[in-house]
């Protein structure tokens, strides 16, 4: 159970959470229980479940994201990654309806990321658009919804402008995330931004 739960990689979660809270914040602000939990769900539930399912795939060895060594990966972390992720999308409910979208958006993209059948990772241009997206306008996204209980009034200049500015952070941030995994990535067949 340890390693499955090391594979969340929670301590590395919480660097996404200034993409959060910016959202928060220009949405208004204010502390609500639908904040609370919307934090809760994405750091802890959706994020960390989503590195557990890309790693159950990725199978690395060396250095990852916020691991010099990761514990190897048993065929338990598959279903594990899911039910965490499930246990996210429950709490996403007790949100509102946009945020549980979000959520679900989120995972759609994770699993097109990861999963051999697809893999979005292996396509430079494809994987900086699922995660600048994902983890930048579609996170700001999420916690404007999960301040607002609605998206609509996203569409402010306000709110197109810091979606835009949290995507290109992360579009800023996530090539130094590969530099561990240039190997393994490469032998993979990975094209990933710091493989190209």
């Amino acid at each position: 159970m340890w390693t499955l739960l090391v594979h969340l990689r929670l301590h590395f979660q919480l660097l996404l959470a200034p993409v959060f809270l910016w959202g928060w914040l220009l949405a208004g602000g204010g502390l609500s229980l639908s904040v609370v939990l919307g934090f809760i769900a994405f750091h802890f539930f959706l994020y960390s479940g989503a590195t557990a399912f890309n790693s159950y795939y990725d199978r690395d060895v060396g250095p990852v994201g916020g691991l010099e060594r990761p514990p190897s990966v048993s065929p338990g972390l598959l279903p594990f990654s899911l039910i965490v992720q499930l246990i996210g999308a429950l709490l996403a409910t007790l949100v509102n309806l946009p945020f549980w979208l979000a959520y679900m958006v989120f995972v759609g993209l994770s699993f097109a990321y990861s999963h051999p059948r697809i893999r979005w990772k292996a396509h430079t241009w494809i994987s900086l658009l699922v995660v600048g997206l994902g983890q930048g306008a579609l996170a700001f996204v999420a916690a404007w919804a999960a301040t607002r209980a609605e998206i609509v009034s996203a569409w402010s200049v306000d709110g197109v402008l810091g979606a835009i500015a949290a995507l290109l952070l992360i579009l800023a941030l996530y090539p130094l995330t590969q530099l561990y995994q240039i190997d393994e990535d490469a032998a993979r067949g990975d094209r990933t931004v710091a493989v190209g």
